[in-house]
Parts: C-alpha cells; sequence; structure tokens
C-alpha cells in the first residue's frame, strides 16, 4: 500500500530538515533504497539508491553554507512524488 499525500508531505519535509542541518546519514535514511534521485542540472545526472545520491549532498553541503527550500508545488501519483522546490 503507498503512502497517503500527508505522509508523503511529511517525509519530504523531514528530508528538507536533514538538509537544512547538513546531515547526510539522516536525508539519506528518507531515501527508499532503490530511490531515483534527479536534480535538475546535476553533471552527473540521475543516481540510483542511497550510496548513489551520497555524492551529491556531500558535495552540495559543501558548497552551501546556509540554503532555505521554498516548495513550488508538489506533484503526486500513486507511490511517488515530484517536488519542485527552489
Amino acid at each position: 500500500m503507498g503512502l497517503s499525500r500527508a505522509e508523503m508531505d511529511q517525509k519530504i519535509d523531514e528530508h528538507f530538515a536533514f538538509e537544512a542541518a547538513d546531515d547526510v546519514e539522516g536525508v539519506l535514511a528518507t531515501l527508499t533504497p532503490d530511490a531515483v534521485h534527479d536534480i535538475v542540472g546535476w553533471p552527473g545526472g540521475p543516481s540510483r539508491g542511497r550510496a548513489g545520491a551520497r555524492a551529491f549532498y556531500e558535495q552540495t553541503f559543501k558548497d552551501l553554507a546556509e540554503s532555505k527550500v521554498t516548495v513550488v508545488r508538489r506533484l503526486y501519483g500513486e507511490n511517488f512524488m515530484v517536488d519542485e522546490s527552489v
């Protein structure tokens, strides 16, 4: 059974809280083991799984001292969510 919209929102908000704290392990724990991590403009392209996403977060946390996430919109489907944020 998939997650409800409220459960998806809770998980992505938890994810962003770990990002704000520069907590790589916390961020990775919010991803499913088979996650496709696709960040627009990331030179390596999409990565797969928690291990694949690690490089993105380790580099990003080095590059951004203070950051803020503003949600533009969220699209929901059965068993997935797309978050558009700035």
